[in-house]
């Protein structure tokens, strides 16, 4: 009895892996047919490079990543093959550590700039960018516009060139929107799991691309790697609304208006929303016994910086 029962257990398996396993058969079969076509559609490397270079903002999110973010940053300001580019860091202020090593980069390098958030972490991903882009928004009043807007993880390793491509696909080819594949970083930990996973998922992240473009479907972003026309986010403000009561469709909130005290500090390149970096690191790192002292500590900062402001704005 036992043995009929996993017998046919076993067959229902078999089945299903067999089943779950044909969009798989179907998506390599469609890449190696493909395959050679599409390399054939690849830009042209020496054409690409010859390019004038627009503006690009390089826009990363992070939370807790004081132990990768100076690599990455280090590793993208050495090795980007491209120099009109800036990389804004949105960070917590309650992720100190995060925020040393960016203020850090940001008061060394012009190109480097920290997007504090209002509120404490984590929030989500989404607040994170919200953030950040206000950020792009007021650095751009003062300084111009981008041409094309980049998102990138706090790990990643910013491939030398991609800069020049995405230059090249969106602002002289035509697309409003370009991914490249990923590929996740193998670490020491977990080597069987881990590392399992990052082939499997550059491999299949990989191929899905190529597939779809060539049956003319959707391509998914990945979430990193992923660069954008620029036009693309005022088409998408000016479409925008807020949601009134009772409308059942989802329609993106209008950009919120940011207050003319909130500026980016040219002195360190780094943008604040609530206060200064300096006092914030006061008013978060010195050993206040009770929490009461730290409360009114922070309310006797806000209140220097909105009198410094409001003393600058009069004069």
């Amino acid at each position: 009895m036992i043995f009929d029962i996993f017998h046919i257990l076993l067959w229902v398996t078999a089945i299903m892996l067999v089943v779950s396993g044909l969009d798989d058969f179907y998506l390599d079969l469609i890449y190696w047919l493909r395959r050679s076509k599409y390399k054939k559609g690849l830009p042209n490397f020496s054409e690409m490079k010859k390019k004038p270079e627009r503006p690009i903002a390089i826009m990363i999110g992070a939370w807790q990543e004081h132990r990768v973010i100076g690599r990455t940053l280090r590793n993208a300001l050495s090795n980007i093959e491209y120099a009109n580019y800036k990389i804004f860091i949105a960070v917590y202020p309650n992720d100190l550590k995060t925020v040393k090593v960016v203020r850090d980069y940001a008061r060394k390098d012009k190109r480097v700039i920290l997007c504090l958030n209002p509120q404490d972490g984590p929030t989500t991903k989404a607040d994170n960018l919200n953030n950040m882009y206000s950020c792009v928004n007021e650095y751009e009043k003062s300084n111009g516009n981008f041409d094309v807007l980049l998102i990138h993880d706090s790990e990643d390793f910013i491939h030398p060139y991609s800069l020049k491509l995405y230059n090249y696909m969106i602002m002289y080819k035509g697309h409003y929107a370009i991914q490249i594949p990923v590929i996740p970083i193998k670490n020491k930990a977990g080597k069987f799991f881990h590392r399992t996973y990052c082939d499997a998922f550059a491999e299949l992240h990989t191929k899905d691309m190529i597939v779809r473009q060539s049956v003319a479907s959707f391509i998914p972003f990945a979430g990193t790697g992923m660069a954008f026309n620029r036009k693309a986010f005022y088409y998408l403000e000016s479409q925008s609304k807020e949601i009134q009561p009772g409308e059942t469709t989802f329609v993106a909130p209008k950009p919120e208006v940011k207050p003319k005290k909130e500026v980016v500090h040219e002195e360190e390149n780094i943008y604040t929303r609530k206060q200064t970096f300096d006092d914030l690191l006061e008013s978060k790192e010195e050993h206040v016994e009770t929490k009461k002292t730290v409360k009114r500590t922070k309310e006797v900062v806000k209140e220097m910086i909105e009198d410094k402001v409001e003393e600058e704005i009069l004069s």
